[in-house]
């Protein structure tokens, strides 16, 4: 009798993991997720951490989220073709509309790009140089943006009053991986590293520009970056977070409606006084 229980118990316990492994499956399947198919295999050392941004925003979240927001799908890009593209431009496009952050306290940080060149040895790795200033300490920076995946619109902005309507051929975001390093012989200074998100469409005389269709939206942004900035000196992590006309992430950083406008609990870290 004994031995006849421990058998239908064993069974018991069988179908029951039988069936937990079933509805795991389930859930995979049914889960809304992002193909990660890349077109170039990146350099895990240069990614950043998985830092949280309170509680609920870290890079990796936010990048699917805004993807998700988007009607893109992932496409397969001509590696040539984007080498005979001036990718540099989209970067270097309306500088000053660049505004960011930096730390738990979001200290405010400004970027510029002075130089982004071609990489011949790698067409998708593009070595540029800027500076960024932090309580009015200017730090210069060397370093690379690598093209990861490429996606496309399925459907392309007509802008307002169907302005652009026919005179798109191509429309689209780059997700790109970025690594900057600051002078080391100088005092604060550190390494940028993260992802970014960058709009941008080919036009009818195929030339790829820069996405500004819909910045007569409130929600409009472009080039969003977000990753973290490490300390050489005490080799410790901050978040940080940059983009045009909108930071990713900012939290309660942005209370604007219409465009940016930063919180005054945050004035004391640079942003009193802040104009769009």
């Amino acid at each position: 009798m004994i031995k006849i229980n421990i058998k239908i118990l064993l069974a018991i316990i069988f179908l029951f993991f039988a069936s937990c492994k079933e509805k795991v499956k389930s859930l995979k399947d049914n889960r809304t997720s992002i193909d990660t198919t890349s077109i170039v295999k990146v350099d895990t050392k240069a990614l950043p951490n998985k830092i949280q941004i309170e509680g609920e925003c870290n890079q990796d979240e936010w990048i699917k989220r805004y993807i998700n927001d988007l009607d893109v799908i992932l496409i397969e890009y001509n590696e040539n073709k984007i080498a005979t593209e001036n990718f540099g431009n989209l970067l270097l496009e309306n500088q000053n509309f660049y505004l960011g952050y930096i730390g738990v306290n979001k200290k405010r940080l400004d970027i510029f790009f002075n130089t982004i060149e071609i990489n011949k040895s790698n067409i998708l790795k593009y070595p540029l140089k800027g500076y960024t200033i932090v309580n009015k300490n200017k730090r210069f920076f060397r370093g690379f943006i690598e093209i990861g995946d490429v996606y496309r619109f399925e459907h392309f902005s007509d802008g307002a009053d169907d302005i652009m309507k026919g005179k798109i051929k191509d429309q689209g975001i780059f997700v790109a991986n970025y690594y900057l390093e600051e002078d080391s012989n100088l005092s604060a200074t550190g390494v940028f590293k993260g992802r970014c998100v960058i709009k941008w469409y080919v036009d009818k005389k195929n030339v790829l520009r820069y996405d500004d269709i819909e910045d007569y939206s409130d929600s409009y942004s472009n080039n969003q970056f977000i990753g973290t900035w490490t300390s050489y000196k005490t080799n410790k992590s901050q978040i940080c977070a940059w983009g045009q006309l909108r930071i990713p992430c900012a939290g309660d950083l942005d209370i604007g409606a219409a465009e940016f406008s930063p919180n005054e609990k945050y004035f004391k870290f640079g942003w009193k006084g802040y104009k769009p």
